[in-house]
């Protein structure tokens, strides 16, 4: 799948753009992942991030993020809002 290539990628050449340095498309990940994690378990896009170690990192750096927490918290999303989001 293009998320097991991302992972594999990230993982080897951990490129800047990607990385537990904060920047936006960390963000965006963290979202569309946080949002196909919380599809139902027998869905297709069903995905959870701890499927993706290189990725899961990235989105743990960028979940704890000071603006990223205070929306979560603000949202009531948790603490785990890209890694492992409350159903």
């Amino acid at each position: 799948t293009l998320l097991e290539a991302l992972d594999t990628m990230v993982a080897a050449e951990k490129p800047d753009w990607l990385s537990a340095r904060p920047g936006v498309l960390g963000h965006y990940l963290g979202m569309l992942m946080r949002w196909m994690a919380t599809l139902p378990p027998d869905h297709p896009g069903h995905v959870a991030a701890a499927r993706f170690p290189a990725l899961l990192e990235v989105l743990a750096a960028h979940e704890d993020r000071p603006a990223a927490r205070s929306i979560a918290a603000d949202e009531g999303l948790g603490p785990t809002f890209y890694t492992a989001p409350m159903v």
